[in-house]
């Protein structure tokens, strides 16, 4: 499973729109979409803050990665 994947699967989990999760990072929610299917990367700092708001920390993330 990619990295995108597993970030649609927490945040679907966590019940938080794709506004709101981009929101937190200054984005907008098309952007956050695209970013989860694939179609556009994110930095590591913008995948960090998102994390951190689902109370997640980067490293955690890296261990769901297959």
């Amino acid at each position: 499973m990619e990295i995108y994947d597993q970030l649609r699967l927490l945040r679907k989990q966590h019940g938080i729109s794709l506004s709101e999760l981009s929101g937190c990072v200054g984005r907008s929610a098309s952007w956050l979409s695209k970013v989860e299917r694939g179609i556009i990367d994110l930095t590591v700092s913008d995948l960090r803050f998102m994390l951190r708001y689902m109370g997640y920390s980067l490293h955690v993330s890296f261990s769901f990665v297959d």
